[in-house]
């Protein structure tokens, strides 16, 4: 594993150091923003994909937490299908949302995010509840 951190960790520098001098370069006016929107999209793509790959390097190697994982992975699936299902697309006139031009589909899934917040909400105040009460009786 020490291999692997050593990469990583050359790789973070050289990536920092190619930061520096898009910034350095940004500010001086031999690149327009373009440029460095496109450097930051990069970033952006090296950082999801490092993500991805990490993810499934732990599932390979610790096969076992996987199982945990697939728990919450289903958890957040039914939490958000639960929403979703809750969540209607026609609760707003539609002269509200065509002058905020908002389609009726996006209009759900505003509805499925605010639904799916007051649900993970709820479960995070019972979870907190549940630790405390639990605590008074140990």
């Amino acid at each position: 594993m020490n291999s692997i951190s050593k990469i990583v960790s050359i790789v973070s520098y050289l990536l920092l150091a190619v930061s520096v001098i898009f910034f350095i370069l940004f500010w001086t006016d031999s690149i327009d923003a373009g440029m460095f929107l496109i450097w930051s999209y990069v970033l952006f793509a090296i950082a999801g994909g490092a993500t991805v790959l990490f993810g499934v390097f732990n599932l390979i190697m610790f096969p076992k937490k996987a199982k945990s994982t697939l728990f919450g992975v289903v958890g957040l699936a039914v939490v958000f299908g639960l929403a979703y299902a809750l969540s209607s697309d026609g609760s707003v006139a539609t002269s509200i949302l065509e002058k905020n031009e908002v389609s009726l589909s996006y209009s759900h899934m505003i509805g499925m995010s605010i639904y799916a917040m007051y649900i993970l909400g709820f479960v995070a105040a019972l979870g907190i509840v549940y630790t405390e009460v639990s605590k008074m009786f140990k």
